[in-house]
């Protein structure tokens, strides 16, 4: 029980990992459509 609820606990920081890295993505893909003039990369 102790090994499930360590993987579930890696599994959920992963999603929110990845949801976190895929939202700041957009916010900077969506930044940079709407102004030329900010290029962060």
């Amino acid at each position: 029980m102790h090994k499930l609820k360590k993987l579930l606990g890696k599994i959920l920081i992963g999603t929110m990992l990845l949801t976190l890295t895929g939202t700041t993505s957009l916010v900077i893909n969506a930044a940079d459509t709407t102004n030329p003039y900010i290029k962060l990369y």
